[in-house]
């Protein structure tokens, strides 16, 4: 997929358990499904159903906020960040509150580690 992987939507599966999940055209991406071109589990019906695997799925279905979706989006690269040792010397920097927003969070969670540690070099 050439689309950044973006969520719309959080299932809650139960209490504890939640996934998010990007709507593109009626299909509900997972991250792992939308990076591999993988079909999708989940899709929503013209008229607002929710299926899982085609079957009536009675899971709550929440439409993220623009904060929860940078929420999301901050959690994954900084989940990156600090698990990749070539970039982890750099998290204050990458991290940092950007004037890019929601853009810098995706390209430092897709960017080629390389890429963003010459950014973060050249930004201290």
């Amino acid at each position: 997929m050439t689309t950044t992987f973006s969520p719309t939507h959080c299932i809650k599966l139960n209490r504890r358990d939640a996934i998010y999940v990007m709507l593109d055209d009626g299909r509900a991406y997972q991250r792992c499904e939308w990076d591999t071109a993988t079909a999708a589990d989940y899709e929503r019906t013209d008229d607002g159903r929710w299926l899982f695997q085609g079957q009536a799925f009675n899971g709550r279905v929440y439409e993220l906020t623009d904060s929860d979706r940078t929420q999301w989006l901050y959690r994954e690269a900084e989940s990156r960040v600090r698990g990749d040792d070539r970039l982890a010397p750099h998290a204050a920097t990458i991290l940092d509150d950007h004037c890019d927003g929601d853009d810098h969070w995706r390209w430092v969670i897709d960017a080629e580690a390389d890429e963003i540690v010459s950014w973060a070099e050249a930004h201290r």
